[in-house]
């Protein structure tokens, strides 16, 4: 079978599920309105010889469309889009034996009224929840093409990128493409507590976003250049060599190569818990993504993850709480959370 064929029948199923959603949409803004406004007065259209018979539309259109789904779905069942298309096929065929449980026999039993000039409240009532009930149907079948649309964007034949291994060998040194280049140098206890010794390297304005590590401190030492900080609610100072700057934990701050030339700092996390597999993902999404951000998925992934250690302020209330929800829902859908399957275990809360 050739590549094309899964993407093929992919097409083909998606036109035929999107002539439904197109047919109903003009069903709800033409049809429905007018039969529903004053039963049985307004059924007029569904009576004589040469009444409305939508049936004869709708009965074809949807073994069609779930065969092609089918066969779409059968197709592609090595590939990524797998999961689209599964979600798709079991959230229509619900929708399908809800369909044949109530919206068709009760539709059937209202149009086939018999006609009067006047209007009959139980059938306006009757309508009209009817009319409510299909909007949310249709709701959630334009709910299930976004998610048969999105997955073409998982290529047949594409491998799934898998999640960066960090070897415990050091030094290593990770860069995030975009003027920060971070060597974590090893690590060492010290009175019962484990510190993670770290260089690194900040091109000319570079450098982190206002961030927090809850449970984590941090001390950097000026080697070169000119170092700026800014701690949350507080006003920028300016560090040089030989001066240093320690970050408690809880403390939200930033820092920036506030001068011409590279930026050489040293120094020390502690304890580390998850920082260097947390600083090692953002950076590789970011360098990666190649605008200097890490892809929305995997930042909303590791900051839902590792909420307990760490948090970036700059990102909005409102996209953390509301935008990386619907993120995360629709990258798991694509398998994007499998690069982060050896992911460690979060620290609990403080």
């Amino acid at each position: 079978m050739t590549k094309t064929f899964p993407n093929f029948l992919h097409i083909l199923a998606s036109i035929a599920f999107i002539t439904i959603i197109g047919a109903a949409i003009y069903e709800h803004a033409a049809v429905v309105p007018a039969w529903s406004a004053a039963p049985p007065r307004s059924l007029s259209m569904f009576q004589g010889e040469y009444g409305l018979q939508a049936v004869n539309f709708w009965k074809p259109v949807h073994p069609v469309a779930i065969l092609l789904l089918a066969a779409a779905l059968i197709t592609n069942w090595r590939q990524p889009r797998r999961k689209q298309l599964l979600i798709v096929v079991g959230g229509y065929v619900l929708v399908l034996v809800i369909t044949a449980a109530y919206f068709v026999p009760e539709l059937v039993a209202i149009t086939n009224s018999a006609y009067s000039p006047a209007v009959s409240d139980d059938l306006a009532g009757r309508a009209q929840t009817w009319e409510k009930l299909s909007l949310a149907r249709l709701s959630g079948m334009l709910v299930l093409a976004v998610i048969l649309l999105y997955g073409f964007k998982c290529k047949t034949g594409r491998k799934l990128m898998g999640t960066l291994t960090m070897e415990k060998v050091y030094p290593i040194t990770i860069d995030n493409g975009h003027g920060e280049r971070l060597t974590f140098l090893g690590r060492k206890l010290r009175d019962g507590v484990e510190y993670i010794q770290v260089e690194n390297q900040v091109s000319p304005g570079a450098g982190p976003p206002m961030h927090v590590h809850h449970q984590q401190h941090e001390s950097l030492n000026i080697l070169e250049g000119k170092m700026g900080v800014e701690v949350l609610g507080q006003k920028p100072y300016y560090l040089h060599k030989g001066e240093s700057a320690t970050f408690e934990a809880g403390i939200a701050h930033r820092f920036w190569n506030a001068g011409d030339t590279t930026l050489y700092c040293d120094g020390e996390i502690w304890p580390p818990h998850n920082i260097e597999y947390f600083l090692s993902e953002i950076y590789r999404s970011a360098r990666e993504n190649g605008n200097g951000r890490p892809e929305a998925f995997d930042a909303a992934y590791l900051l839902r993850k590792y909420r307990t250690e760490f948090d970036m302020l700059g990102i909005p209330a409102f996209v953390k709480k509301v935008i990386f929800p619907f993120i995360l829902f629709l990258g798991r859908i694509q398998g994007k959370s499998k690069r982060f399957k050896n992911a460690p275990e979060a620290q609990p809360a403080r």
